[in-house]
């Protein structure tokens, strides 16, 4: 039997209400219990969750979540092209 893939959007239009925060982790409660998860983080500006995913590579940290810094426009195509999240 095959998984239907899963979206959770966490959206505010108030910047600094938590939601990169809350993103993080969800995803990596996520792959705690072995699910895979991908984060596409749509803020231009901040790029929080892409920040964070980078500074975790760089310190040694392993089993993260797949993060990708997508344009807003773009994101039915990134999500198309993802083929490893439950």
């Amino acid at each position: 039997m095959q998984k239907t893939p899963k979206v959770v959007c966490v959206a505010s239009l108030k910047g600094g209400a938590g939601k990169s925060t809350v993103v993080i982790h969800l995803a990596t409660a996520a792959l705690e219990d072995k699910v895979a998860a991908h984060i596409f983080d749509l803020d231009s500006d901040q790029q929080a969750c892409a920040k964070w995913h980078d500074t975790r590579l760089e310190r040694g940290f392993g089993d993260l979540p797949s993060v990708s810094s997508v344009v807003h426009t773009r994101l039915p195509q990134a999500i198309k092209g993802l083929s490893n999240v439950d």
